[in-house]
Protein backbone atom coordinates (compact mmCIF):
# COMPACT_ATOMS: atom_id res chain seq x y z
CA UNK A 1 0.00 0.00 0.00
CA UNK A 2 0.92 3.17 -0.71
CA UNK A 3 2.63 5.74 2.23
CA UNK A 4 1.19 9.39 2.46
CA UNK A 5 -1.29 11.62 3.82
CA UNK A 6 -5.02 9.89 4.78
CA UNK A 7 -7.04 10.69 2.25
CA UNK A 8 -9.57 14.01 2.53
CA UNK A 9 -13.61 14.32 1.45
CA UNK A 10 -15.10 17.63 1.42
CA UNK A 11 -18.27 17.76 3.71
CA UNK A 12 -19.98 21.26 3.65
CA UNK A 13 -16.86 22.56 2.54
CA UNK A 14 -15.04 21.69 4.65
CA UNK A 15 -11.89 18.61 3.90
CA UNK A 16 -12.27 16.23 6.77
CA UNK A 17 -10.28 12.99 6.93
CA UNK A 18 -11.82 9.92 5.54
CA UNK A 19 -11.42 7.87 8.56
CA UNK A 20 -13.20 10.74 10.35
CA UNK A 21 -16.00 11.03 8.79
CA UNK A 22 -16.01 6.89 8.56
CA UNK A 23 -15.63 6.66 11.99
CA UNK A 24 -18.48 9.91 12.60
CA UNK A 25 -20.69 7.85 10.43
CA UNK A 26 -20.74 4.49 11.52
CA UNK A 27 -18.64 2.88 9.11
CA UNK A 28 -16.76 -0.25 9.54
CA UNK A 29 -14.22 -0.40 6.23
CA UNK A 30 -13.02 1.45 3.62
CA UNK A 31 -10.64 0.62 1.01
CA UNK A 32 -9.62 2.77 -1.97
CA UNK A 33 -7.95 1.49 -4.98
CA UNK A 34 -6.03 2.74 -7.66
CA UNK A 35 -4.69 1.42 -10.86
CA UNK A 36 -4.70 -1.59 -9.66
CA UNK A 37 -3.68 -1.30 -6.63
CA UNK A 38 -4.58 -0.23 -2.86
CA UNK A 39 -3.34 3.05 -1.60
CA UNK A 40 -5.66 3.78 1.76
CA UNK A 41 -7.25 1.12 4.10
CA UNK A 42 -9.07 2.47 6.60
CA UNK A 43 -10.96 -0.12 9.59
CA UNK A 44 -13.39 0.85 12.76
CA UNK A 45 -11.76 -0.99 15.75
CA UNK A 46 -12.17 -4.57 15.95
CA UNK A 47 -12.31 -4.83 12.27
CA UNK A 48 -9.59 -5.38 9.72
CA UNK A 49 -9.08 -7.19 6.56
CA UNK A 50 -10.66 -10.60 7.19
CA UNK A 51 -13.85 -9.09 9.15
CA UNK A 52 -16.72 -10.29 7.28
CA UNK A 53 -19.40 -7.99 7.16
CA UNK A 54 -22.77 -7.23 6.07
CA UNK A 55 -23.44 -5.15 2.74
CA UNK A 56 -26.87 -4.62 2.10
CA UNK A 57 -27.66 -1.86 -0.23
CA UNK A 58 -23.70 -1.37 -0.63
CA UNK A 59 -23.46 -3.69 -3.77
CA UNK A 60 -26.26 -2.46 -5.44
CA UNK A 61 -24.79 1.04 -5.36
CA UNK A 62 -21.12 -0.68 -6.36
CA UNK A 63 -22.81 -2.34 -9.09
CA UNK A 64 -24.53 0.81 -10.71
CA UNK A 65 -21.58 3.11 -10.30
CA UNK A 66 -19.32 0.26 -11.92
CA UNK A 67 -21.65 0.03 -15.02
CA UNK A 68 -21.90 3.99 -15.34
CA UNK A 69 -18.18 3.72 -15.56
CA UNK A 70 -17.95 1.07 -17.85
CA UNK A 71 -20.45 2.75 -20.37
CA UNK A 72 -18.52 5.90 -19.52
CA UNK A 73 -15.57 4.23 -20.88
CA UNK A 74 -13.76 4.44 -17.48
CA UNK A 75 -13.57 0.70 -17.28
CA UNK A 76 -13.20 -1.61 -19.90
CA UNK A 77 -14.73 -4.72 -17.82
CA UNK A 78 -14.84 -5.92 -15.08
CA UNK A 79 -14.85 -10.11 -15.66
CA UNK A 80 -11.34 -11.20 -16.00
CA UNK A 81 -10.60 -9.90 -12.67
CA UNK A 82 -13.36 -11.76 -11.00
CA UNK A 83 -12.48 -15.24 -12.75
CA UNK A 84 -11.83 -17.71 -10.30
CA UNK A 85 -13.38 -15.56 -7.26
CA UNK A 86 -16.40 -16.81 -5.10
CA UNK A 87 -18.46 -14.17 -7.62
CA UNK A 88 -17.57 -16.12 -10.64
CA UNK A 89 -20.22 -18.49 -10.25
CA UNK A 90 -22.60 -15.63 -10.95
CA UNK A 91 -21.66 -14.93 -14.75
CA UNK A 92 -21.15 -11.52 -16.46
CA UNK A 93 -22.72 -11.45 -19.78
CA UNK A 94 -20.36 -12.47 -22.51
CA UNK A 95 -17.33 -12.23 -20.13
Amino acid sequence: MAEGPEPVVRLDDEAQPIGTVMAEHGGLAMVVVQGGEIVYEWYAPGHDAATASMLFSVSKSTSLLVGAAIDDGLIGSVGPRLRGSPVSAVGWGNG
